[in-house]
């Protein structure tokens, strides 16, 4: 009895280090058209990739769970601009009337929408351990046409996101 005490005194203790540990390097790209929300899981993420003309954006955005730096992006600057903003939590309102305007499908408290360029810290409280970035990517009026690659590196981790560049302006 003794014993199986100690060992679900072990299993109490270590599981939520284990859990935070796995949960402190998660994170995802998701694409600018999908709207994140306090409900929204790393593991929903669609691929990626991005088409654009010169002159054009190209945003994506990543959501990371309880995220310990700040990502940065390796792209190409003679092909692409790039900013990247912390998106802010805000409450969803549920109005009664009219019913078809509900938000009662989703699981979500929060959605992400508001914007602030993310310097060195994340500094917008965020909803259930979850941070959202928003990537704006600009291709240049003079890049080449061309597939190319840019790629966020967020908590030790890179993810490749391809961009197709069309000769058109």
């Amino acid at each position: 009895m003794a014993l199986m005490r100690k060992w679900l005194w072990t299993v109490m203790l270590l599981l939520p280090m284990a859990v935070w540990a796995q949960l402190g390097t998660s994170w995802s790209v998701f694409p600018a058209t999908l709207k994140l929300t306090n409900a929204t899981t790393v593991d929903a993420a669609t691929p990626v990739a991005l088409h654009a003309a010169r002159g054009e954006y190209a945003p994506f955005q990543a959501l990371g769970v309880m995220p310990g730096e700040v990502p940065t992006l390796d792209y190409d600057p003679a092909v692409f601009e790039a900013a990247l903003y912390e998106q802010a939590f805000f409450p969803i309102l549920e109005i009664p009337y009219p019913p078809i305007f509900t938000t009662a499908w989703l699981d979500a408290t929060a959605i992400a929408d508001g914007l602030r360029p993310l310097e060195t810290v994340f500094t917008l409280a965020n909803e259930g351990g979850r941070t959202a970035v928003w990537v704006d990517l600009y291709v240049r009026e003079d890049a080449p046409a061309g597939d190319y690659t840019v790629t966020l590196n967020w908590d030790g981790a890179s993810q490749d996101v391809p961009v197709t560049g069309y000769d058109v302006t």
